[in-house]
């Protein structure tokens, strides 16, 4: 797990925005859904059970969750980081990543993206 240690992968590892800022050229392009994420601070994140990220990779006490879907904006706007950064992950974590975000997506009515219904299905990997 050591190889993911420091990588922005989710939101919350992109500090300086710039993944997002690569999504949408202006503030205003941010669609209303996506603004509606709740910040989710590292506490509250820590207190939010496994479930409700689309990978949790654990290494002996050790344990990475990325891909919030707490609500429906960090559901959004956790498939829009995914579909950007999963190149990163291992092809296995990929696919249980995207079939997991696809049911987190049915949870609130949401349509994912067909390259992420593809990865759920096991339909090649992000290739970056």
């Amino acid at each position: 797990m050591e190889k993911l240690s420091g990588l922005v992968l989710d939101p919350y590892d992109d500090y300086n925005g710039a993944v997002l800022r690569s999504l949408f050229s202006s503030p205003a392009q941010v669609p209303g859904l996506i603004k509606s994420a709740a910040r989710l601070t590292p506490e509250h994140r820590e207190r939010l059970p496994d479930d409700l990220f689309a990978v949790v990779l654990q290494d002996g006490d050790l344990v990475l969750r990325k891909y919030a879907t707490a609500d429906a904006g960090n559901t959004a706007l956790s498939v829009l980081y995914f579909l950007k950064t999963a190149h990163r992950l291992p092809a296995v974590a990929q696919k249980v990543a995207a079939a997991r975000l696809c049911e987190a997506c049915s949870w609130y009515d949401i349509q994912p993206p067909k390259d992420l219904q593809k990865l759920a299905i096991g339909v090649g990997t992000v290739l970056g």
